[in-house]
């Protein structure tokens, strides 16, 4: 549990396959930021992903640059104030949505 201005919070970065079921949890504190926990749900044994889709918090050069190092598109939406946008398929992630209905089941 981290501290948060709301009181104490958690994480749990999670990464799915193309089904929505989990390869890998990482629970952290509230306060941490997403990309901090690329490296340990990356570890997990499964195979390097053909497509990653992750929400704004994983937007960084190092994780554009390690996916496209593992054969991976990296399809992750651009924070506001980066000066470079990058373009994401919004059919593509639309899939998203799957790991976000495994968290609703837990």
């Amino acid at each position: 549990m981290g501290a948060r201005e709301g009181g104490f919070t958690s994480k749990l970065p999670i990464r799915g396959n193309a089904h929505g079921l989990p390869i890998a949890l990482h629970g952290t504190a509230g306060q941490e930021a997403d990309c901090s926990n690329y490296d340990a749900l990356m570890e997990a044994r499964d195979s390097n992903p053909a497509i990653m889709l992750g929400d704004k918090g994983y937007d960084s050069d190092l994780i554009r640059q390690d996916l496209r190092d593992r054969g991976a598109v990296p399809e992750i939406p651009t924070k506001r104030n980066r000066h470079v946008q990058h373009c994401v398929s919004r059919p593509l992630y639309a899939l998203r949505s799957r790991i976000e209905c495994f968290i609703n089941r837990l």
